[in-house]
């Protein structure tokens, strides 16, 4: 994570940043920002080992050539068109889990839309506690939400995330996206991401959620475990380029901020309307796992409420809440 003491090099970076590309002199750093010309030359040489493109003159000053993409504070945050999602934000290189991290920061204060970004999680856990892989390349965040809604809507917040992330997934020019109810992106029939969420509620009110949301962009297939290499996608391998980091972080954040601001004033509606911007289970015949034991039937899609509507021989039911695999895979 960037400290206090890295202030400074944010300081630069933004600077050069801003300048879009001109020469700043030396000279109007140091005055600027209140340092030594020479300690700004060491934050120079520091932004190029993090992978900056930075000329540099003795007449002219500095230029910033390329960033880095990188999802830094201060590119997250030059590209951030938000209010709250994303405004606070800490940056961890690698880190055993971003949901651990972000439940902690708002047991600490964390204020509603915090975000907390790793660019590897060693200890990345999904559905049920299970390990996932997010190695470097992925998007991995968790955003701290405070919404104020009934308790009992608690199970539409991953739909939330998910259809979010499928509209940034559009943004950033991935083709084929669809959702797996209720939690899951897919590029072109492959699972490209997911979300968790991780809800403190009391009788009658969502007090928190921790959303953790994992994004497959910049991954090969090799950077897949070999166990789902076959069914596992990314926007990479959908289009054949990669997208920095920083800006797909910003796009991921506005469109969380949207959606979210809208269930806060129309509750699951809002996120059904989204998410049936989507194609989904419509037609799939499957089985759905609830905690009362496995449904069988057609998937018709989602009502008003988030639930998904399963037709079967004894009639249509909504199940609010389970996890589904294809008939033909049971």
């Amino acid at each position: 994570m960037f400290l206090a003491s890295d202030a400074p090099l944010a300081r630069v970076a933004a600077e050069l940043c801003a300048a879009r590309g001109s020469y700043v002199s030396g000279e109007r750093l140091a005055q600027a920002l209140g340092l030594s010309r020479n300690a700004v030359w060491k934050h120079v040489l520091r932004l190029r080992r993090l992978g900056y493109e930075v000329e540099s003159s003795r007449r002219l000053g500095h230029r910033l050539v390329a960033p880095s993409g990188r999802p830094f504070p201060w590119e997250v945050a030059q590209a951030l068109r938000t209010r709250s999602i994303g405004r606070a934000y800490r940056y961890f290189d690698r880190i055993p889990s971003t949901q651990d991290a972000a439940r902690a920061w708002a047991a600490a204060g964390a204020p509603d839309g915090a975000a907390v970004l790793a660019e590897e999680q060693s200890a990345g856990r999904g559905r049920r506690g299970a390990a996932f892989a997010a190695p470097r390349g992925g998007l991995w965040c968790s955003v701290v939400l405070r919404p104020r809604r009934p308790a009992a809507e608690a199970p539409v917040l991953a739909m939330l995330g998910a259809a979010a992330a499928a509209a940034a997934l559009v943004r950033l020019g991935a083709p084929g996206v669809s959702l797996w109810w209720p939690k899951d992106v897919l590029i072109g029939g492959r699972k490209a991401g997911g979300v968790l969420a991780e809800v403190a509620a009391d009788q009658d009110e969502i007090g928190e959620a921790i959303l953790g949301i994992g994004l497959n962009l910049n991954l090969r297939a090799e950077d897949f475990p070999p166990a789902v290499r076959d069914r596992a996608g990314s926007l990479l391998l959908a289009t054949g380029r990669e997208v920095p980091l920083a800006s797909a972080a910003a796009v991921l954040f506005e469109e969380l901020e949207a959606l979210a601001d809208a269930y806060r004033a129309e509750g699951p509606p809002a996120v059904a309307r989204a998410w049936r911007a989507f194609p989904g289970l419509e037609g799939r015949r499957v089985c759905v796992q609830t905690p009362n034991g496995e449904l069988r039937g057609l998937a018709l899609g989602i009502d008003d409420s988030g639930g998904l509507r399963l037709a079967s021989p004894g009639g249509e039911r909504v199940v609010p809440a389970g996890i589904v695999i294809p008939a033909e895979e049971r």
